[in-house]
């Protein structure tokens, strides 16, 4: 088993947080709140996609497409 402890920042670049210490990891962690990502929902064939994950928009119970102000997979605000 690692003994390497890692996360991934906002845009999926991996960060080591063991070798970090805490002082920087937390700052690290702010530095991530304070950038907020945005996204938009583009239309990729039959469906939109996120601008930033690229994953799908979620459906309705309905079966209807829902474009939300932000994105369920990824947390990418929405805009326009």
């Amino acid at each position: 088993m690692s003994d390497r402890i890692t996360a991934r920042d906002l845009d999926g670049h991996p960060f080591l947080i063991k070798d970090m210490g805490w002082a920087a990891t937390l700052e690290r962690l702010a530095e991530l709140e304070d950038k907020e990502t945005r996204g938009k929902w583009i239309f990729g064939g039959y469906y939109h996609k996120c601008s930033k994950c690229y994953d799908y928009a979620p459906f309705t119970e309905s079966g209807e497409e829902y474009l939300s102000d932000f994105c369920p997979n990824c947390g990418a605000t929405m805009e326009g």
